[in-house]
């Protein structure tokens, strides 16, 4: 069976194109190249001429057909399947990549065959692959935020240590995998082995986000949307590449070719090859399952060579304008702020629908909460939120304690390395193949340098070797108490911080115990902007319903929306248990054609079920408070509401060499510390609206800037 793997880079460096002593050939590489620096006056370059008109002209009258103007149909029977944080998420997309049998497309930010599917890394090394989509033989799609990069695997606890004093090769991030961006951006990510961010002194970022997987007719479209960006990428980056072809798609062929960007240049370069290579009658299509589904985008010129479509804002707004009950937002971007202020129009217009939703509902208890991560400056949100008796934002953040040891400095004494050197290491022995790739090969030891990779990779080795042979010879007299992460501790049964053990001194514990903002880069209701991002999102409608609660009167919900709303709230919550990092058998972690969500029944489950019961709402908001409250008072974790202004926010901040994210009084007594940790309960806390608001964002001599101008204007 063939098998043809085809990815889409859109970062990827702009192909020069073959060299080719053909007068002809060269002459239309100039006649492109000039093209091109006269298309940097004409930005209407690609609408201009009569053919690329009826193209739009044809896809306008598609998109006018369909609701919320999307390039895709409303199509019934999809079975769709959610999946919350990428454990699940990778776990499910290894499986499924396994499995596939003819093609698979990724549309990729950033691409990198470093990354693990699967965890701990060194146990699984065969599993290593960042997209929004993935598109398997026609049949199988993923769909999301969750991204194949650096930094974005993780479980419901989330934790942020990942130093193991008993087993160095137990590390569940390696190399630059171990990432956090309030401290240090990503260094060098093409040494993907040498992270300078140390995990004996500082936590990870903690990382949120939800994706789907999905079967049915719903697949060809996010199909159709890849062949689309394919092709524009090879008409402007790699027109005269013999190595890329174009992407010819079942369905959109002859006079439709034009509406998945096919060109029939004079010379081409480059083969038309058709997808899929079985017919769309061999594929699982129909009724997969109970959902009605539509795929809407937002698109643009630039990222696709379309008329800009925004039918992920389009859908955004009727949702909420819609919503009888609740409106519950997942959200990265908010309260992003554009140039000439964009955003503020549609903040202002979601933030009105929501009042007059309340307005107009029978239930004037209508609510929303909005989940989203921590922006600056917060004030200019709060500002453009019409509603806020009855809109909620809130953040996430989490708290974990680094296991170093006594004995384990004692060993980096002793073998004469630091805990960096050891982690270099570890990463050598992992992706020596992908770190080094010239090292070793046949023919490659004459290439620049050759000598040096060789030279630092034996150099990494030989310290973690020295390192290895020494806790080796102390194994017998080591086996350390503490366990690894106690992020367990913030989730259900999963004990008290108190009663954790600790290797060593007392007092000494407290200068290992970290906190970070968790960051929340999931897109549940997403909303965007169509002429600046490019974005690819579903709207699912279950038509399986089940038995619910909503204001303490029996309700039917939709299963997907219904499922994933507690899965999330009980994450949030810490009503979920710990995730075991082995996740070869959890439903909830394979792909749509093996089995579908399965929900972890109880008391705590029944609890969620009703969105808008009191104790429901008493217990989300009381958890924010005491964990906002925990996390000022042990961490003095910003941004924060009590910094109104620069001067607060410099008297409120740590001095000195004091490291980021961790205990602010390092003089308080580590059985207060324990004590208060114990009341941290799930990640939720409080979305600080006030931070900064009386600070002056317009200082004397600089020019006015989106922020001021969005800030003076009256709402």
């Amino acid at each position: 069976m063939l098998l043809r793997i085809t990815l889409m880079v859109l970062h990827g460096n702009q192909s020069k194109g073959p060299t080719d002593t053909h007068i002809v050939e060269e002459a239309h590489h100039f006649k492109h190249k000039v093209g091109k620096f006269f298309n940097i006056v004409n930005p209407n370059h690609r609408h201009d001429e009569a053919h690329e008109q009826e193209t739009d002209r044809k896809r306008t009258e598609i998109a006018k057909s369909h609701r919320f103007e999307s390039f895709a149909p409303i199509r019934e029977g999809n079975k769709v399947k959610w999946y919350v944080d990428a454990l699940d998420y990778l776990w499910a997309v290894s499986i499924a990549l396994e499995n596939a049998k003819e093609v698979i497309y990724i549309e990729d930010w950033w691409l990198s065959p470093e990354l693990f599917l699967r965890r701990p890394a060194y146990q699984t090394q065969e599993w290593r692959l960042d997209q929004k989509f993935i598109v398997i033989d026609y049949a199988l799609a993923f769909i999301g935020g969750i991204d194949l990069c650096f930094g974005r695997w993780d479980a419901n606890q989330h934790p942020l240590a990942d130093v193991h004093p008993a087993n160095m090769r137990d590390e569940v991030f390696p190399g630059q995998d171990f990432n956090n961006n309030r401290i240090m951006d990503f260094q060098s990510v093409a040494q993907w082995q040498a992270n300078e961010l140390s995990k004996a002194d500082y936590g990870r970022m903690p990382w949120h986000d939800v994706a789907m997987g999905l079967m049915g007719d719903c697949v060809y479209d996010i199909a159709e949307h890849f062949v689309l960006r394919w092709n524009f990428i090879k008409r402007d980056k790699y027109k005269r590449d013999k190595t890329v072809d174009w992407l010819m798609l079942e369905g959109r062929l002859g006079e439709d070719e034009d509406l998945v960007a096919v060109q029939r240049p004079k010379y081409p370069c480059g083969d038309y090859v058709q997808h899929p290579y079985e017919p769309l009658t061999s594929k699982p299509r129909g009724a997969q399952g109970s959902a009605r589904a539509q795929i809407v985008r937002s698109s643009a010129d630039w990222s696709s060579g379309i008329l800009t479509e925004h039918s992920i804002q389009n859908a955004y707004k009727e949702i909420i304008s819609k919503a009888e009950h609740y409106v519950y937002i997942e959200n990265q971007f908010f309260n992003s702020l554009k140039q000439q202020a964009p955003g503020r129009s549609w903040i202002t217009s979601i933030s009105r629908s929501i009042v007059a939703s309340t307005q107009s509902s029978a239930n004037s208890g209508i609510m929303a909460s909005i989940l989203n991560v921590s922006g600056l400056p917060l004030f200019l949100l709060k500002r453009l939120l019409t509603g806020e008796e009855h809109i909620f934002v809130f953040n996430l953040r989490a708290y974990d304690r680094i296991n170093k040891t006594p004995a384990l400095e004692a060993l980096e004494k002793e073998a004469g390395v630091t805990y960096n050197d050891i982690q270099r290491g570890i990463a050598e022995t992992i992706m020596s193949d992908s770190v080094h790739p010239s090292i070793g090969e046949e023919g490659d030891k004459g290439e620049v340098g050759y000598d040096n990779a060789q030279k630092e990779k034996e150099e990494r080795l030989a310290k973690l070797r020295r390192y290895e042979e020494q806790a080796e010879r102390h194994k017998p007299e080591y086996q350390p108490s503490s366990k690894d992460t106690v992020a367990h501790t913030t989730m259900l049964n999963g004990g008290k911080m108190s009663d954790e053990p600790w290797e060593g001194e007392a007092e000494a514990e407290k200068a290992n115990f970290v906190q970070e903002e968790l960051y929340v880069h999931g897109k549940v209701c997403i909303s965007q902007l169509g002429y600046h991002d490019s974005e690819l999102a579903i709207v699912v409608e279950d038509q399986d319903f089940i038995d619910s609660m909503m204001d303490g009167k029996p309700f039917k919900a939709g299963r997907v929306a219904a499922t994933l709303r507690r899965q999330l709230w009980r994450e949030h919550l810490g009503l979920l248990p710990a995730q075991d990092y082995d996740a070869s058998q959890s439903p909830n972690a394979q792909p749509p054609n093996v089995c579908m969500n399965q929900i972890l029944e109880g008391p705590e489950n029944s609890f969620v079920t009703d969105p808008m019961s009191d104790p429901l709402w008493e217990m989300w908001t009381g958890r924010a408070t005491t964990n906002t409250e925990i996390y000022r008072m042990l961490f003095r974790a910003d941004p924060d509401d009590d910094i109104k202004n620069f001067d607060e926010y410099d008297s409120f901040r740590p001095r000195g060499n004091h490291k980021q994210g961790h205990l602010y009084d390092p003089y308080q007594p580590v059985k207060d510390v324990r004590e208060k940790l114990d009341k941290i309960k799930g990640h939720l806390v409080w979305m600080p609206l006030r931070f900064l608001e009386d600070a002056n964002m317009a200082e004397p001599g600089l020019q006015v800037n989106q922020i001021t101008e969005v800030s003076d204007r009256p709402i």
